[in-house]
């Protein structure tokens, strides 16, 4: 008998597209009328998704300077540890 090579492994599958969730009619929203699937049941119980506010945008911000105490002349700008 004769090996075969071992086959080339299959690509992995492609992911699912999202179901769009179901539709509601105003009794079955309330209430009044009956659900018949179970995903009108998800969308019954799912809390409504409230309108994000529009982010107003910001205003640019100033430069700011900053302002560095002139250092001490001698030093170049490092103290030296005084002996106790």
């Amino acid at each position: 008998m004769q090996q075969q090579p071992p086959a080339a492994p299959f690509p992995p599958p492609k992911p699912s597209k999202p179901k769009p969730p179901a539709k509601l009619s105003t009794d079955q929203k309330q209430g009044k009328a009956a659900l018949n699937t179970f995903a009108q049941l998800a969308a019954f119980f799912k809390p409504p998704e409230e309108p994000k506010p529009p982010e107003a945008p910001k205003p640019p911000e100033a430069p700011t300077q900053e302002t560095h105490p002139p250092a001490a002349e001698g030093h170049g700008g490092v103290e030296e540890a005084k002996p106790e």
